[in-house]
């Protein structure tokens, strides 16, 4: 939907609270087509897992798609880095030692160090906290993803009754997920012995969670017809997939249903928005075989290293350390965490410009 050009425009960040008005001084370049055709890739990225997954015990040959989307989908932490060919990140990073070096840093090691011996009340706070704030990071990036497919489709971002419905979901997936990763939690049960009352508390905040899903899914289901009413059908279905992003842990027990699949589905999203930065545009002053072989180049080799160590890492148990190469992982997730919250900012004038400038298609008129 054509706006007029001095209108206030509104661009997203890849957290929840990270959304600002900008305005749009020209237009860019791109068109309808590239537009839907990013709102369809990040539809699949979101629906394919879960296809999948439900679709392996069936046919015996999808197995090896869903274990080639969870190979590409576990890749998406590290390729973080990627980020660090940009130019503008660089300087970004420089300007910023403390925050975008030094806290990361701590994060790295003392993670590592808090999560390598198990069976201790920090290892458990540690463990648990890490996948409630993991949750939260899956489900604030579908903020984003419903925010970017509205832009394409309506024109417009999310009305802030559709973005509280996503946080809506957000919420019930953190009180589920406890439950959804017992009792091994990716450490293995054995270093996760925990007392009664813990595991009270978790049982009750399923129950709490489920009870609010289904509410959250009619909500879900409601806006979606909203938006089909109104023809904007990929907004719709969009809307519908990121407020129900975390309620498959409410289906069943099954775990590659209900977390599996939304944690490939998360991957594969933050790797389409780093494919289309590696080859949409170019930062400035670099000519134009930067975005269309060296940066896509330099992401592909970068998530096949994060493969190969995503792979690797956790059959490093040596005796004195039992859980170094899971430590090593959710350290390097929680930098991550860190480093995405700041690199996508858009109260950072900074960072609104990066994102305007590199994903300018998406806006253009």
């Amino acid at each position: 939907m054509a706006t007029k050009r001095s209108e206030p425009r509104f661009i997203w960040g890849m957290s929840a609270n990270n959304c600002r008005y900008i305005t749009l001084s020209q237009p860019a370049k791109g068109g309808a087509r590239w537009k839907t055709f990013f709102s369809v890739a990040l539809i699949l990225a979101t629906v394919l897992p879960i296809v999948a997954v439900l679709a392996a015990p069936m046919h015996q040959g999808i197995v090896t798609s869903v274990n080639f989307l969870v190979a590409l989908g576990a890749t998406h932490v590290f390729a973080t880095t990627y980020l660090f060919t940009d130019p503008a990140v660089r300087s970004y990073i420089k300007a910023h030692p403390v925050r975008m070096g030094v806290v990361p840093l701590i994060l790295l090691f003392g993670g590592i160090a808090l999560l390598s011996i198990p069976s201790s009340p920090l290892f458990y706070a540690a463990v648990l906290g890490f996948f409630v704030y993991q949750t939260w990071h899956f489900g604030a990036q579908n903020i984003g993803v419903a925010t970017f497919v509205s832009f394409t489709d309506r024109g417009r971002p999310l009305l802030p009754a559709e973005k509280t419905a996503i946080k809506c979901g957000i919420v019930c997936g953190m009180l589920g997920i406890l439950k959804g990763m017992a009792p091994g939690y990716f450490v293995g049960p054995e270093n996760m012995q925990m007392s009664e009352e813990t595991l009270w508390l978790i049982d009750g905040a399923f129950r709490l969670g489920a009870i609010s899903a289904a509410l959250t899914a009619a909500a879900a289901v409601y806006f979606m017809l909203r938006a089909w009413r109104e023809k904007y059908w990929l907004t719709g279905v969009s809307l519908f997939l990121s407020i129900c992003f975390l309620l498959p842990m409410y289906i069943g027990r099954d775990y590659m249903v209900g977390i599996g699949s939304t944690a490939i589905a998360h991957g594969l999203q933050y790797l389409i928005f780093l494919s289309v930065h590696s080859g949409a545009n170019k930062p400035a002053g670099l000519n134009w075989r930067y975005g269309v072989f060296i940066a896509p180049a330099m992401l592909l080799l970068i998530v096949l290293f994060g493969h190969m160590l995503w792979s690797r890492a956790p059959t490093y148990k040596p005796d004195s350390l039992p859980t170094v190469g899971i430590a090593v992982l959710f350290s390097l997730t929680l930098v991550h965490f860190w480093l995405d919250q700041y690199l996508w900012r858009m109260k950072d004038k900074d960072r609104a410009s990066w994102i305007k400038e590199r994903f300018a298609f998406i806006f253009a008129r």
